[in-house]
């Protein structure tokens, strides 16, 4: 990143390994700064998509950023279908993880 500060796919990278390490918060900055160089760029949408989701579910119901959590994963969720760069099997494929995780069945969808 240090060679093409302005290269997206370093952030993606990064971002991606972030989730690995479930450093949500990390990964969601990252994920932002890959989104900020390339606003189309679906794979950062889908990985903000489930890194606010681990939040969501990570987080009590009585806490505030509760429903935060889980607008942004769907708002990303959506902004990932609808990139031009998507690839349509990426974005099931983060439907089915979120699915088989109990994430995105938490939302009633």
């Amino acid at each position: 990143m240090r060679r093409t500060p302005n290269d997206p796919f370093g952030y993606n990278f990064l971002g991606y390994l972030y989730l690995q390490l479930h450093a949500y918060n990390e990964a969601i900055s990252v994920l932002k700064k890959a989104v900020s160089l390339n606003p189309d760029n679906c794979y950062a949408y889908a990985k903000l998509s489930e890194a606010y989701a681990h939040l969501y579910k990570a987080t009590t119901s009585g806490n505030g950023n509760r429903a935060e959590y889980k607008n942004l994963s769907l708002e990303n969720l959506k902004k990932a279908g609808s990139t031009t760069t998507r690839d349509p099997r990426r974005v099931a494929r983060l439907k089915e993880e979120l699915q088989r995780k109990g994430i995105l069945s938490t939302f009633n969808n």
